[in-house]
């Protein structure tokens, strides 16, 4: 029993099945780097979005007081960027370990 690279669910693996986040196994190492360098930029962009989407809503807050419907938005972009923190935290570690197993096997030569 192994894990998806994308999203690090707990997975069988086998050459042929598909993930529940729509990664297939069995696929090449480089094609799963990019698709993770593809997931990375996009939660990228998400976060930043997600972080200024964060700064009206606090701004909202304290310019109006807390409204019937800041607090809740403000909630929300709160989980969303969790989430999206998330989602990168666990591409980087994909990638660290995807990149680490492409590394050459260091071989000793010894000298007559």
């Amino acid at each position: 029993m192994g894990a998806c690279p994308l999203c690090h669910s707990p997975t069988r693996g086998d050459a042929g099945t598909q993930c529940s986040c729509g990664y297939e196994f069995g696929q090449s190492p480089e094609k799963a780097i990019e698709l993770l360098l593809s997931q990375r930029r996009n939660a990228s962009i998400n976060l930043v979005l997600l972080l200024g989407a964060l700064g009206g809503a606090v701004a909202t807050i304290i310019a109006a007081g807390p409204i019937i419907i800041a607090g809740p938005l403000f909630g929300v972009l709160a989980l969303k960027t969790a989430r999206t923190v998330r989602t990168l935290s666990i591409t980087r570690e994909s990638l660290r370990q995807l990149r680490m197993r492409q590394l050459p096997k260091a071989q000793l030569l010894l000298r007559d």
